[in-house]
């Protein structure tokens, strides 16, 4: 049996932990005795089996990098992403970005249930962790592989071309913050928290390469 050391925001808050439980934005423990936490306004980060180390996040709904109007808070959307995925992680932060920025580069006024005329050809392949971005995808645009909304071409590249209404939009993330992930891969679990609140916070800008046919 596995006992997880638990980290918040790198720190060790918990030990021994061989339950984890995700309600809403909380998350509860358990320890091999039975004991119970729960930690509120948190998301599940990372679970590493060989590290025996489980890392959570804080939750912030301060964000000031959400920009639509009408639409869910980035960092509301980033928590239901990462219990989707199974952990927040830098690829899956870009996949919500890019879909949440290509909804309001094509003014499509809904990301469920109203999307009907967009579609997603995510140039990202299906290996992980760049494939993570469609997860991310999926989550903040509605488009998935089961509806049909969504195809995979296997470049390899973080980069995905949305359409609707005869409109295209081709967005890839920057060289520089590409490399910036990877140089970062190889970090803790508990270390990508600073690395996903930088690309949260990135202005669209800085994050991304756009290119635009009518």
């Amino acid at each position: 049996m596995c006992e997880f050391k638990v980290f918040l925001n790198g720190e060790k808050v918990f030990v021994d932990a061989v339950y984890a439980k995700v309600k809403e934005n909380d998350v509860i423990l358990g320890d091999i005795l039975g004991s119970r936490r729960v930690f509120k306004s948190c998301c599940l980060q990372e679970i590493d089996v060989a590290s025996e180390t489980l890392t959570l996040s804080s939750i912030r709904s301060d964000s000031n990098t959400d920009l639509t109007p009408g639409r869910e808070d980035l960092r509301d959307t980033l928590v239901r992403a990462a219990q989707f995925h199974g952990h927040l992680g830098p690829f899956l932060v870009v996949g919500v970005r890019m879909g949440r920025f290509a909804l309001e580069g094509l003014k499509v006024e809904s990301s469920h249930g109203d999307a009907e005329s967009l579609a997603v050809i995510a140039e990202t392949g299906t290996k992980p962790p760049v494939s993570c971005i469609i997860d991310g995808i999926q989550w903040s645009t509605g488009c998935t592989v089961g509806n049909g909304k969504i195809a995979v071409e296997d470049l390899g590249k973080p980069s995905a071309r949305f359409s609707s209404g005869g409109c295209e939009l081709r967005i890839a993330l920057r060289d520089q913050v590409l490399r910036r992930i990877q140089s970062s891969l190889e970090l803790h679990p508990s270390d990508f928290q600073d690395l996903n609140e930088e690309i949260t916070a990135l202005p669209e800008s800085e994050l991304f390469q756009v290119n635009q046919e009518p």
